[in-house]
């Protein structure tokens, strides 16, 4: 009795390990992933490549961008080792492949999570924000996090639970990584919405405001003017209010320039940057808002909506992949037929290795900051090859 126990414990075992030699894929499959691979390994080293080298791009934002696409490389290069183990039966690629099964994707995953809470920190504290995040402390935290995840997720090779030389996935290690993928998933859509609605909402607050019809100004060289004329100085967002401030003042303004001057100033603080606007750096625009209140930066609110229209289909793409992986589980464990999950499975991860080139393309065509530092590299480029030539 006690035989056949362990007996049926040892079979009920076996069916957890899935052998990746045994699995199939067909020639339309191996030309489609090749392709994909080609071109998302290609886009997304353009982008690794451009955001490393150029000084335009050094913010933590463009950052979390260049750490997903040097992730989107190594996930793809997991799929040309998976590939090389079912079709060329290669023990060598296979150990590698074991090792990386979950760690890559769980990696790519955690790093859009921290993208998305980047998002939601620069809009909503964006004082703090300013003052605290740096490169640094991004690459940092992008560092630490993928070695704890790679150290928690092959916990149960180097502890000896398991063995990488066995060519085989097991699917309660699956279970677990794509349950906590799951809630990564939820946390990250739910996150990305709050961002896109607050972003939104403060980007359709700030334009009405100064958005104002065009007026007619006339400027004056100070070396020509009058005894009793007066320059004054205007704003986008309040010229016809200091137009009537400056005609009212009337023959007060001869009396005392210096308190009308003091005046002006203040109505062109009330409605916004005023003269300093021009001089700040493009990436420090920020939404002037009534005093006593927060600036939100404009670049990082349009950064924010790029990057949640960009990455929810990615995350809506997941929850399939993560939910056929749970029942995979939970149909072997209650012993029923599981074939048209795995072919289901195996359908999902092509569709979903897609994200690989939309991520990278949508990058490249929403983010302006990003084309013309490629615009500047490939110049740079350019110039460099016709002078080599000569």
């Amino acid at each position: 009795m006690n035989e056949t126990n362990s007996t049926a414990t040892r079979v009920a075992a076996s069916d957890y390990d899935v052998p990746i030699m045994a699995l199939t894929v067909t020639f339309a499959q191996i030309v489609f992933r090749l392709t994909v691979v080609s071109v998302g390994m290609l886009l997304n080293s353009v982008v690794f490549l451009v955001v490393s080298c150029s000084r335009q791009l050094r913010y933590p934002r463009h950052i979390f961008w260049a750490a997903v696409a040097l992730v989107d490389c190594l996930f793809l290069a997991q799929c040309v080792l998976e590939l090389a183990v079912i079709v060329n039966h290669d023990h060598l690629a296979c150990t590698f492949n074991v090792l990386l099964a979950f760690t890559d994707y769980s990696i790519l995953l955690l790093f859009l999570c921290l993208a998305a809470l980047d998002r939601y920190l620069a809009i909503v504290l964006y004082e703090r924000y300013k003052r605290s995040v740096t490169i640094r402390a991004t690459v940092t935290l992008l560092s630490c996090a993928a070695a704890v995840t790679f150290v928690i997720i092959t916990s149960p090779f180097w502890t000896g639970h398991r063995s990488v030389h066995t060519c085989t996935i097991h699917l309660a290690q699956m279970y677990w990584v794509f349950a906590w993928n799951s809630l990564l998933g939820i946390f990250c859509v739910f996150l990305h919405v709050i961002i896109f609605i607050k972003s939104r909402k403060i980007i359709r607050s700030y334009f009405p405001n100064h958005c104002q019809p065009p007026i007619t100004l006339k400027f004056v060289d100070p070396a020509v003017r009058l005894p009793g004329q007066h320059s004054v100085i205007a704003n986008v967002g309040g010229d016809r209010e200091l137009s009537r401030a400056a005609r009212a003042s009337g023959p007060a303004r001869l009396e005392n320039p210096s308190s009308l001057d003091r005046d002006l100033f203040q109505k062109m603080n009330l409605h916004g940057d005023g003269l300093h606007a021009p001089t700040h750096h493009a990436d420090t625009e920020c939404f002037p808002w009534m005093q006593g209140r927060s600036i939100v930066s404009r670049m990082e609110a349009r950064a924010a909506v790029r990057m949640s229209v960009n990455l929810l289909p990615l995350w809506l793409c997941t929850f399939p992949i993560s939910c056929t992986s749970l029942a995979i589980y939970w149909c072997i464990r209650l012993g029923g037929d599981c074939a048209i999950l795995g072919q289901i499975m195996s359908y999902l991860r092509d569709v979903f290795l897609l994200h690989s080139i939309y991520n990278p393309v949508m990058y490249m065509c929403t983010s302006s900051e990003f084309r013309r530092a490629f615009n500047h590299i490939a110049w740079k480029l350019k110039i460099g090859c016709q002078t080599g030539t000569n």
